[in-house]
């Protein structure tokens, strides 16, 4: 037996008017809120950080300064391996630090390690070896 075409169309677009309402929903019923742009964070004016020196042959005296603010300063110096809290401009990939050292006279060539560590930054060191009167910038590179 056949059917009658005009039925079997009837019933197929009632199946498919069917499938519509819920597809609709699906697809066209929710629209995506627009999302608020994010409002950045303002930029620290200042980074904490933690500065560490480390000698061979304590020095008379040790200075170290960031641009115009002085980090450390010390107559006589701290202990080797002391650590001090500091604050250091925004980096934006490199800190200068203008470092100073002055050796006793008949201290052999002699080296000052300078840890820099700061927060939400990798630790970096930089070595300085000199005798009597030094003076040295230290850049720290951060990619």
């Amino acid at each position: 037996m056949r059917g009658w075409p005009s039925i079997e169309l009837l019933g197929l677009g009632i199946v498919l008017a069917l499938l519509v309402l819920p597809l609709h929903a699906f697809t066209l019923g929710r629209r995506p809120a627009l999302a608020a742009a994010p409002i950045p964070a303002p930029a620290p004016e200042r980074t904490e950080a933690r500065l560490a020196a480390r000698f061979v042959h304590p020095p008379l005296r040790f200075r170290v300064a960031c641009g115009p603010d002085t980090l450390w300063d010390a107559s006589p110096p701290p202990s080797s391996g002391t650590f001090i809290p500091c604050h250091l401009p925004p980096i934006d990939g490199n800190i200068d630090l203008r470092v100073e050292v002055e050796w006793p006279d008949g201290t052999p060539e002699t080296v000052l390690e300078l840890t820099l560590e700061p927060d939400g930054w990798e630790t970096r060191s930089k070595t300085l070896w000199g005798r009597g009167n030094v003076s040295s910038l230290l850049t720290y590179v951060w990619p």
